[in-house]
């Protein structure tokens, strides 16, 4: 059997990790079609695709200049309406058998009510569920299954769901208590295994894993994005209070440590923009594994590429005050991460004296994505 994909995603980073896929499935199938449709014109998020590994791409206009989320309420249905009509005629122009997407925004959640589909859809889960899902458990399998029909602008929805944790598995397995094993899987990150390898690579060439700590990279999270902006005012103080400690470490010892930013792409910089110019704090714009070494030292309240760094061999801590670590609890026990609090006395220690801790996970012979590559094809008939 022939396998067309088509493949759909929201942002650069899961267009990059789905493309490793896509390489793993042309090693072992000749007769593979692979199209790639960008939403840009209705999500904003721009993607770069490497042209050779696709044999359509297409990039069709959108019918307004804002992403639809920015929209009002009405032409907000009619550009998901029109994204969700643009995917379906082009799974069936191209006759489409399997659809990969990333995190399953509404207009990927959509092509899984399609009657009579002929395609199987999967999801690569490239994030951390950090909800808690204990008011769902409590209800019964029948109104949870009704709740996810209905409601599919706020679940994850797909036939197969591949995730980087188990916190985001175990979400995923509350929203469907009677599937399969096969279901729901946790894979582990593509994004740390790859950045794993060459960070392996880069260290073997500079014989420098015993580094000290001479730089700290604070990783912020979008809490308002996600509806928290009580957690993203927090986040703004947490920082200026370590900024604090950072300051009174280095005039107490005889370090320099010195404060970086790595701003979520959907955090706003104007929360931050005082302490730039107060505190001097330098913007960090890329993970460059030629560049970061184990003089680098992460530290975040929660974070996807926080916690994606710490399976690929950076040093990465995470640091709360109470109200965070109450609400967020959850998440770090799952993953079991016991968070710094900002206000311990012990804080710069830690992170001064920060250690890597690699991945077992991750050190196998295969990767994430070879996985994934490997489930599609045993579903081929």
């Amino acid at each position: 059997m022939t396998i067309n994909l088509l493949v759909i995603c929201e942002k650069q980073q899961e267009l990059d990790d789905l493309e490793k896929v896509v390489v793993e499935l042309r090693k072992n199938n000749k007769h593979i079609f692979v199209c790639l449709v960008s939403l840009v014109s209705l999500t904003g998020e721009k993607l770069t695709p490497t042209p050779e590994l696709f044999d359509q791409a297409i990039t069709p206009s959108g019918l307004f200049n804002l992403a639809y989320y920015k929209l009002g309420l009405v032409r907000k249905i009619i550009s998901i309406l029109y994204g969700i009509g643009l995917l379906v005629f082009f799974s069936k122009r191209y006759n489409m058998t399997h659809i990969l997407y990333g995190v399953p925004i509404v207009f990927f959640r959509a092509l899984n009510f399609i009657p009579l589909r002929k395609y199987t859809t999967f999801s690569y889960v490239r994030s951390t569920v950090t909800m808690d899902d204990s008011h769902r458990k409590k209800r019964s399998s029948f109104v949870r299954k009704s709740l996810n029909a209905f409601r599919f602008t706020k679940s994850y929805i797909a036939d197969y769901f591949f995730c980087i944790d188990d916190s985001t598995k175990e979400y995923i397995q509350g929203l469907y208590p009677d599937s399969d094993v096969n279901k729901i899987q946790n894979i582990g990150s593509i994004y740390s295994y790859n950045l794993l390898m060459s960070r392996e690579s880069e260290l073997n060439k500079k014989q420098k894993n015993n580094q000290k700590v001479t730089k700290v990279c604070f990783l912020s999270s979008a809490f308002s994005w996600h509806g928290d902006p009580q957690s993203d005012n927090e986040q703004v103080s947490l920082l200026d209070e370590f900024c604090g400690k950072v300051r009174q470490f280095n005039l107490n010892t005889t370090s320099n440590l010195q404060v970086l930013l790595k701003l979520h792409p959907r955090d706003n910089i104007e929360l931050y923009s005082h302490l730039i110019e107060q505190k001097k704090i330098k913007i960090l714009h890329d993970i460059d594994v030629k560049v970061l070494d184990n003089s680098y030292c992460f530290v975040s309240v929660l974070s996807t590429l926080s916690y994606e760094l710490a399976q690929a061999g950076f040093k990465s801590l995470y640091i709360c005050n109470e109200s965070l670590k109450s609400k967020y609890l959850e998440w770090y026990e799952k993953n079991s991460i016991i968070p710094l609090d900002v206000c311990d006395e012990s804080l710069m220690k830690s992170v001064s004296n920060a250690k890597v801790v690699k991945s077992a996970s991750l050190i196998e012979k295969k990767s994430p994505q070879k996985k994934l590559a490997l489930f599609i094809e045993s579903l081929v008939k």
